[in-house]
C-alpha cells in the first residue's frame, strides 16, 4: 500500500480495525494523519477509533475529536455519524450527546442569522 494514499489508508484502518487488530489500524491512523488533515480522512479515522475502543483505553474520546475536526471541515458529515454502525460506540458517550446538541444548536443559529430579518424586510419596503 502507497503510504501517501489517504484513502488506501483510511480504508485499510477501519478494515483492521473491525478485524480487532487495533495496533494494525491505529499504526495507519497514524501515518493517515500525518498526510491529510481532509474532512473524509478524520471521518474514516474517527470509525476507525470508535471500533477500537473498550473501557481501558481513551479511543472513543480520541474518535470523538476526529469526528468533531471533521464536522467542523465539512458539516455533512454530521448525518453520517448519526447512522453509521463504525462509529456507535462514540454515539454511547455522553460527550458525543453534548456535540450532537451543539452542532444542532449551531446549525439553528447559522440558519437564523442568514435569513433576513422583519426588521430589515419592513424598513427596505417604506
Amino acid at each position: 500500500i502507497n503510504e501517501h494514499d489517504a484513502d488506501a489508508l483510511a480504508d485499510r484502518s477501519v478494515m483492521y480495525a473491525r478485524q480487532g487488530d487495533r495496533q494494525a489500524a491505529k499504526a495507519d491512523i497514524q501515518r493517515l494523519l500525518r498526510n491529510s488533515k481532509k474532512p473524509k480522512v478524520l471521518f474514516q479515522a474517527a470509525c476507525a477509533l470508535s471500533l477500537t475502543s473498550t473501557l481501558k483505553n481513551l479511543d472513543a474520546r480520541k474518535s470523538l475529536v476526529l469526528l468533531s475536526r471533521a464536522v467542523q471541515l465539512e458539516p455533512r458529515w454530521f448525518a453520517r455519524a448519526l447512522t453509521d454502525p463504525d462509529l456507535k460506540k462514540v454515539r454511547s458517550l455522553e460527550e458525543f450527546q453534548a456535540f450532537k446538541t451543539n452542532f444542532r444548536n449551531l446549525s439553528t443559529l447559522n440558519f437564523n442569522l442568514n435569513k433576513p430579518s422583519k426588521t430589515k424586510t419592513a424598513s427596505a419596503a417604506k
